[in-house]
């Protein structure tokens, strides 16, 4: 049999394949061997803020290694979100990203990073429920009242930082 230039090169392809995905079982195996970070791009105390440093505290129990929390805030998680896209792509930093994360990548013209390109999705880890509560004084029944607030625009909807929008009442 003849060994042509395209056999070599075809043999030595799938050796670096195989080198690479032992290489990469060996790392999953690994795994994690050093500190994790979760950036959580919000102020310390918050609702984001605490459930990282829960779920922190649980990795690293089950983990075995320090699952540290850093809040990187600014610029309504821009910031924070940002620092994890240009981290190393090692599995070691993650995102506690929200809502606000996907937001941003629809309302920020020039983000410094690409939703779609720089991150990627690893696990939902909790969802919230939002209620809408009117205060007993209130001058018609919620269900009533909101439509005829919103159709003579007397009610505004705004968020507080990095919290959901809420209903605010004007006049």
């Amino acid at each position: 049999m003849k060994v042509t230039e395209s056999v070599i090169v075809g043999a030595i392809a799938a050796g670096l394949l195989f080198a690479s995905a032992l290489s990469q079982a060996q790392s999953a195996a690994d795994y994690p061997h050093k500190t994790i970070k979760i950036v959580v791009p919000f102020s310390a105390g918050g609702g984001t803020d605490l459930m990282a440093r829960n779920i922190a505290q649980k990795l690293g129990e089950a983990w075995k290694q320090p699952v540290v929390v850093e809040n990187k805030t600014g610029a309504g998680g821009i910031i924070g979100a940002d620092a994890v896209a240009k981290a190393a792509g090692d599995g070691y930093t993650y995102l506690m990203g929200t809502t606000t994360t996907a937001i941003n990548a629809s309302l920020v013209t020039k983000s410094p990073y690409n939703l779609k390109k720089d991150l990627q999705p690893v696990a939902v880890l909790g969802l919230y429920a939002m209620v809408g509560v009117v205060g007993a004084a209130a001058p018609a029944p919620p269900r009533q009242g909101q439509v005829a607030r919103s159709q003579n625009k007397t009610q505004i909807w705004g968020a507080g930082g990095h919290r959901p929008p809420h209903p605010q009442q004007r006049g």
